[in-house]
Order: structure tokens, then sequence, then C-alpha cells
């Protein structure tokens, strides 16, 4: 019984070592193709040697350009952060507070009479 044991251990183990290994590879290559300031020359010499050489160049790469990775990928995060967030504002529109604000400035500006400002202020506080 040890002995089956101890083969599913080992199977368990060098699985979860393979799987391990294909996401650095994948990290690796997200991240060497995803940097901007990495010429073309680079990136396909670095391509070679991980064919080459896989685990051994990926610890090189890991080692090398570690420390940039997670700066690359924070930059690449709060990228899509900020373009969410326009999306999200030009596909609802203004808040209650801008609506109000722009009518005030439209009255402060003589555009509208206070009748009218009260009315848009009204209706943009009702929800509409």
């Amino acid at each position: 019984m040890s002995a089956t044991f101890w083969n599913y251990f080992w199977y368990i183990a060098s699985t979860f070592l393979v799987f391990a290994y294909f996401i650095l590879v994948i990290f690796v290559f997200a991240d060497m193709l995803r940097d901007r300031t990495m010429s073309g020359w680079a990136k396909a010499g670095w391509t070679i040697f991980l064919i080459i050489l896989p685990f051994p160049i990926a610890l090189v790469y890991l080692i090398v350009r570690g420390d940039s990775m997670q700066q690359r990928e924070i930059e690449r995060q709060r990228a899509m952060a900020e373009r969410a967030d326009e999306y999200i504002v030009n596909a609802i529109g203004k808040t209650p507070a801008d609506r109000i604000a722009a009518a005030k400035k439209l009255f402060d500006d003589g555009a509208i009479n206070e009748a009218e400002y009260a009315r848009l202020k009204t209706k943009v506080l009702a929800g509409g």
C-alpha cells in the first residue's frame, strides 16, 4: 500500500510542477510580448532561448526582468481601469450633481431664468 501511496504522491507532485511550469512560461511570454520598451530583436532572442532551453531561461527571465514585470502589470491594470471608468462615464452620462452644477452655471450666466433653473433642478433630483 505504501508503494501505491508514493506513486500517487509523485504523480500529483510532478503534475503540479508541469502545470506550474506551463503557467510560468505563459506569464513570461505574455510579459515579454506586452513590453513596449523591449525591441523586436530582444523579444525574438528571448523566444528562441525559451524554446531551446525553456526552464533555465524562464528562471533567468524572472531574475533579470522580474521586478519590472510587476510594474508593467500595474501600469496595464491602471490603464484598463481608466478606460473602463471613462467608458462608464460616457455610457451613463453625467451625475445629478454635474447636471445641477451645469444648470447653476447657465442660471449664473443668465442663459436661463430662476423658474427654468428650479424646474431643471427638480427634474434632476426626481431622477429624470
